[in-house]
């Protein structure tokens, strides 16, 4: 009885450490991918070394909360994490609301024109807007540790990040580069997997993820390598996909139409030598 009883406690530890693994690599994966995304498309320059350790930090910090395996532990800490953003961005603790005002500067210019009020570029160079995401990284980590942790409601981690995406891709004029998106869309897959291996044993999850993160990654870069962003032209495509929509309402409705008229109107302005060189009359449209 004695040897079970001591086996049995060395597997409990040593999963425990596994899952622990697993949610911190996955949630800094993901915090790190949507946080450069942001800060590349807006060429706020942040420093990866600083995303990747304050995410390192706090996925740490909350991984270990939950590893005590308490009930009102765990709700304290859900709990905590919104609380501490919301605090610190009403009495503007660390300038994190003026990070905000800062990125929604960014994001009235070149994603949301009809946005509401008038906002200044960050005098601190972005480390305001750095502290910003620092403090509402605070409910996207809390969380996807937590999911992670528990093997429950997965997908909910993807959700919180979904501002942050937003913003780097519903614009024609700046786009994030490279590298954060695939260690995004790394971080993507690899919860996609952790839902899809969620019923398994816990042993095999872990075993399953721990395996796949490293191919996972690779695979994204061999994607990257095969289809370089420099080799994108967002004109071309929408120059390819406009002319096939025109062709299409021309066998529908013929040539004397306005939707037709307005494609038409943006095409020649993207053909007309007299346009600068940097202007784009196509992807606005």
């Amino acid at each position: 009885m004695k040897t079970e009883t001591a086996v049995t406690v060395k597997e409990r530890s040593s999963t425990k450490i596994k899952t622990a693994l697993v949610a911190v690599m996955l949630s800094v994966l993901l915090n790190t991918g949507f946080t450069l995304m942001v800060s590349s498309t807006f060429g706020i320059g942040f420093k990866v070394s600083g995303v990747i350790i304050s995410s390192l930090i706090t996925s740490l910090i909350f991984t270990g909360i939950y590893l005590i395996n308490k009930k009102w532990i765990s709700f304290a800490a859900l709990s905590c994490a919104p609380v501490i953003f919301t605090l610190c961005f009403i009495f503007d603790w660390f300038n994190v609301k003026k990070g905000l005002l800062a990125l929604l500067y960014y994001i009235k210019l070149y994603v949301f024109l009809w946005l509401p009020g008038d906002y200044g570029e960050d005098p601190t160079g972005g480390k305001s807007i750095f502290a910003f995401f620092v403090a509402y990284n605070l409910v996207t980590i809390s969380i996807s540790t937590f999911v992670l942790m528990k093997r429950r409601w997965i997908p909910a981690a993807l959700g919180f990040y979904a501002p942050m995406f937003l913003c780097s891709v519903t614009n024609t004029d700046v786009h994030p580069q490279a590298a954060p998106c695939l260690i995004t869309g790394a971080g993507i897959i690899l919860i996609l997997f952790s839902n899809a291996f969620r019923k398994k044993r816990q042993t095999t999850y872990e075993r399953m993820l721990l395996v796949l993160i490293l191919p996972v990654i690779a695979f994204m870069f061999m994607l990257g390598g095969l289809f370089p962003q420099e080799k994108y032209n967002k004109d071309k495509l929408a120059e390819k996909i406009l002319i096939e929509m025109r062709d299409r309402i021309d066998r529908a409705a013929g040539r004397d139409n306005f939707i037709r008229d307005l494609i038409e109107r943006a095409l020649n302005g993207y053909e007309n030598s007299d346009f600068d060189e940097s202007f784009d009359a196509i992807s606005p449209l």
